[in-house]
This record gives structure tokens, sequence and C-alpha cells, in this order.
């Protein structure tokens, strides 16, 4: 039967077309017939509703009509009216089939108006709504679909028209008997499509929902989620150490570097302490400074420069290293290479001095005068 019957405000029944037969109908048919389900099912309508020559009104009238939907009004059923709305379902190698819905029609105004609201359903579904086969072949479409993929929408393939459908998606909407949702992209609006078989009726309801701003601000959100993740692997990512502390020079973060220069657990630690005792003016000067503030700092058998900069809310101060013990090395080097070369001009010049013998008499001679 229809899943979709248990919502509507009438009575529902499916029939052969050869032979006017009721293979399958809700409890408001039932109701509206005066049996209970069962035995509403396996006779022919026009016994049913008590009014011979129905069944053929409604086929005559579908025969004459341009569409595969029809309404037919004032079938009788005991002492009351019904209207009957009747839609032909085809199918390859199936029998034809009937699908009505009847509308006590003894209040006519109200009839009028739940006629119309059934009809308007699918019409005015904001959203793509077709009809399948199991072939996958379109047989109705409402407007939304048919401004989606175009005007002569029926009688195409919908596995051509979602290339998101394989056969094995397909083959999986037709035994599921939950809704399978699928995907898809049609031009440059996104669609989520819910598919489901109407298992006893061989057909397939496709409803599409436009998911075009959703998708959006989902691949904004995903992107900017990269731009975080990013940002946040980016002191891991830098080769010296970077720490972040509070106003008070309290640890907050830190990277990895700065875990294998200093060692041990830092969150927490006196960034002041392990700077090398930092003093009150100059941490003043840091947090004041428009400026980073550089400091040079010796961590056991390297040689690093911090440079502390306040972050622009003015809460945190982050604090920068670079290793410049290679630097300082060669520096060091230099000074020491200066320092022998001075000591190598001096020990030239005695030396000079010693290995001049009338230089030594004559300063000899000069001291003797002297005294």
């Amino acid at each position: 039967m229809f899943d979709v019957f248990a919502a509507l405000p009438a009575a529902g029944a499916i029939l052969e077309e050869s032979s006017g037969v009721v293979v399958d109908a809700n409890d408001r048919f039932a109701r509206l017939v005066g049996r209970d389900l069962a035995a509403s099912i396996g006779h022919d309508l026009d016994t049913l509703i008590a009014s011979a020559g129905t069944f053929d009104a409604v086929v005559a009238a579908l025969d004459d009509h341009e569409g595969d939907e029809v309404l037919v009004r004032r079938a009788c059923t005991g002492d009351r009216t019904v209207s009957i709305a009747a839609t032909r379902h085809r199918s390859d190698g199936e029998p034809s089939l009937l699908v009505l819905t009847l509308v006590d029609a003894t209040a006519p105004a109200r009839v009028e108006r739940e006629l119309s609201e059934l009809a308007q359903l699918p019409e005015m579904n904001p959203g793509p709504v077709v009809r399948l086969d199991l072939d996958a072949c379109v047989l109705l479409a409402n407007p939304a679909a048919r401004a989606a993929f175009g005007e002569r929408l029926q009688g195409q393939s919908w596995r051509d028209l979602l290339r998101e459908i394989d056969p094995e998606m397909w083959q999986k909407i037709l035994e599921a008997h939950d809704p399978v949702h699928v995907d898809a992209r049609i031009g440059e609006r996104d669609y989520v499509f819910a598919h489901r078989r109407a298992h006893d009726a061989s057909l397939v309801f496709a409803f599409g929902s436009d998911v075009t701003a959703q998708r959006r601000s989902e691949r904004l959100i995903a992107e900017k989620a990269a731009e975080l993740a990013e940002a946040a692997r980016f002191p891991d990512m830098n080769p010296g150490p970077v720490l972040r502390v509070d106003l008070d020079g309290t640890v907050l973060l830190v990277n990895s570097a700065a875990r294998d220069v200093f060692g041990g657990e830092l969150i927490g630690a006196d960034w002041r302490t392990l700077a090398g005792d930092i003093d009150d003016p100059t941490w003043r000067s840091i947090l004041d400074a428009r400026q980073p503030i550089p400091l040079e700092q010796r961590v056991g058998e390297r040689d690093f420069l911090f440079t502390h900069r306040r972050d622009h809310a003015g809460r945190l101060v982050f604090v920068f290293g670079s290793d410049i013990t290679a630097q300082r090395t060669a520096e060091r080097a230099l000074r020491r290479s200066e320092k022998l070369a001075t000591l190598g001009t001096l020990a030239a010049g005695v030396a000079h001095e010693l290995n001049n013998p009338a230089s030594t008499s004559s300063r000899t001679t000069a001291g003797r005068c002297s005294g």
C-alpha cells in the first residue's frame, strides 16, 4: 500500500485497471465503504461503493484526459456521494494500476477544499517531486522538478539525470523500506533526494530538497576549520620555541620545540624565571612596548634570542625563540682569534727585541748613564 495514504485526508485504494478489483486500500477507504480493511480487498470498485458503472466512468475519463490524472464526481455509496481522484500508473511488463483517492462529497465545500489540497500537494512542494517506475523511468514530475531538470522530464531515466545513482544504489532503493537519501548537484544547486518505494504499487517516489545554502555554509565551515587547524599547527611547525603567557608571565601554551628546550611540564610555569629571571622593570617594558622586545638567554649549552610581543587584545604575551647558538659560537671564536692575534703580535715584538743585541746593549748603556 502507498505509505503516503496514511498522511492524506482521504480514502485511498489501488485497483487493477483490467478488472477494477481493489488490490490494496487504506483504513479510510474501508470505513467509507462500510467494511473492514481485509474485506475491502479483492472486490471490484462498483460493488464496494454500490454504484454500477463508476469504474468504467473513471477509465473513460482517464482515456479522454490528456494526462494520467483525472477527477470523477458524484459516485454514490449508500446514502452518500463521493468524489474520486484517479491516477493511472503503467510499468512495462506489469498490469496497469489505478490509484484512487475518494472523499465524502456530502459537504461540497469541504470536499472541494480537500480535493484541491490533494491535487496541489506535489505542485505546491517547493522541492522537486517525481514518480518513477521500477526501471527508474520518470512517470510524473512537479513544476519544481521540471524547473531543475528541464520541461521534457517525463520518460527520461532517473539514473541518467542523477549520475550519483549507480546500479548498486538503485537496487538499494528498490529493496529498502526506509527512505534512501542521495546527494546530487544539478547545475549550480545542491539537492538531497529522499527515495521511497511503494512496494505494492511498483513505484518509487523521489522528494528533493534544495540544500545549496546549507552545503555552502558547510563548505565555509570546513574551510574555516581547515584554516584554524593549520593555524593551530603553526606553532608546532615552528622549529624554534613558541610560548603563550599571560600578563603575569604564567605559561599557558607551548609548542613541542619549547618543551624540547626547557623540558618537563611547562604549562603553569613562570616564564620570567625560565627566561633568566626577568626583573619587574624589564617585564613592564615588554607589556608597555608597541614593538617586539628581544631578550637573549643561554639555556643549557645553547643560546636563544626570545622575542616578546603583546597581542592586539592586550591579554597575552607571545614569545618566539630563535636558536642563535651557532652565531654566538662563531662570534666567540672570532673574539678568541682576535685576542690570539694580538698576543701573537706582542710576542713577535718581544722576540725581535731579544734577538737584536745592539738594541739590547744600547738600552743597557742608556740605563747605566741614566743611573
